[in-house]
C-alpha cells in the first residue's frame, strides 16, 4: 500500500524534478523567485514524508519495494534538497518494526545476541530494526555507495561520522559532470596542493580530511575555505596539531559571520 502512495506522490511532483538536480539552496536563496522558494519548500516537505515512509513501513517487502521505486527514479534519486531529510533521518534512535523479521539478518545483531543466525535470510549491513538504520540503508542503495555501519552500539559520534558521510556522499552526485571526486591515486605532493587551494569542491576537502597523513589534515584544517562540516570534523582529529588547527579556524569562521 505504502508503495503505491509513493509513486503517486512522485507522479503528482513530476514537475518538481524536471529541473534536474537542484543548485545549493543555501548559496542562491537570496535570487531564488517566489515560485522557486515554493519549489524548495515542496522539495523539502516531499522529503519528509519520504522518510518518514522508509521509516516506518512494517515489512520488509514493502520496504524493499519502496526502496526499488525510488532508486529506479532518476529525477528523485538527483534531489539532494528531497534526500537530505534522509541523511537527517540518520540520528533517529527509534526502533523500527519488520512483521517479517525472518526474512533479514543483521549481523550487529547477532553479534550482540539480539538476533539468530537465519541461513538464507538477507543480511542487511544497516540496523534497519532502527530508523536511522533505515535511512541509512536507503541512502546506501538510491545512492549506490557504502555508508559506515550504524548499530545499537553506535556512539552519537560514531552516528554523526554516518551522516556526514551521507551528506557529502549527496554533495558528490550533485557536482558538475568532470568534477573531482576522489583523491585515490594522487600523490602526497597533489593532495598537498588540493588541501591548500581556494577552491576544491567540498567533496575533496571532505575525502582530504579523510585521508590517513595527518600532513594532509593538518593543511585543510588550516584552511579558511574549507567547509565547517568538515573542520568540525577534524576537531576532533586523533592528532593534537589538526585538531588545534581545526578548532582555531572554526573559532575564526564563527567570529567573522558575527
Amino acid at each position: 500500500m505504502r508503495t503505491w502512495i509513493f509513486c503517486a506522490l512522485v507522479v503528482s511532483s513530476r514537475a518538481l524534478f524536471a529541473a534536474g538536480p537542484p543548485e545549493d539552496n543555501e548559496s542562491l536563496v537570496r535570487k531564488m523567485s517566489p515560485a522557486a522558494h515554493e519549489a524548495s519548500r515542496s522539495n523539502v516537505v516531499f522529503g519528509i514524508k519520504l522518510c518518514e515512509m522508509v521509516q516506518t513501513t512494517n515489512t520488509y517487502g514493502g520496504l524493499s519495494a519502496l526502496i526499488a521505486a525510488c532508486k529506479n527514479d532518476v529525477a528523485l534519486r538527483t534531489n539532494s534538497a528531497i534526500l537530505v531529510a534522509l541523511v537527517d533521518g540518520i540520528r533517529s534512535r527509534t526502533p523500527a518494526v519488520l512483521a517479517d523479521s525472518e526474512s533479514v539478518e543483521v549481523p550487529s545483531r547477532v553479534k550482540s545476541g539480539k538476533m539468530q543466525r537465519r541461513p538464507g535470510a538477507k543480511m542487511i549491513r544497516q540496523d534497519i530494526f532502527l530508523r536511522g538504520g533505515r535511512a541509512a540503508w536507503f541512502l546506501e542503495v538510491v545512492l549506490n555507495c557504502e555508508l559506515p555501519e550504524l548499530t545499537e552500539q553506535s556512539t552519537d559520534e560514531e552516528v554523526e561520522d554516518v551522516v556526514l558521510e551521507a551528506y557529502y556522499r549527496l554533495k558528490e552526485a550533485a557536482l558538475p559532470p568532470g568534477s573531482l571526486r576522489t583523491v585515490e591515486g594522487l600523490t602526497e605532493e597533489e593532495k598537498r596542493k588540493l588541501a591548500e587551494a581556494s577552491d576544491s569542491n567540498a567533496v575533496v576537502f571532505y575525502r582530504l580530511a579523510m585521508d590517513a597523513q595527518s600532513s594532509i589534515r593538518r593543511v585543510v584544517a588550516a584552511n579558511r575555505k574549507a567547509p565547517v562540516h568538515v573542520l568540525s570534523k577534524l576537531a576532533r582529529d586523533k592528532n593534537p596539531e589538526v585538531k588545534r588547527l581545526a578548532l582555531e579556524n572554526l573559532k575564526m569562521a564563527r567570529t567573522s559571520s558575527e
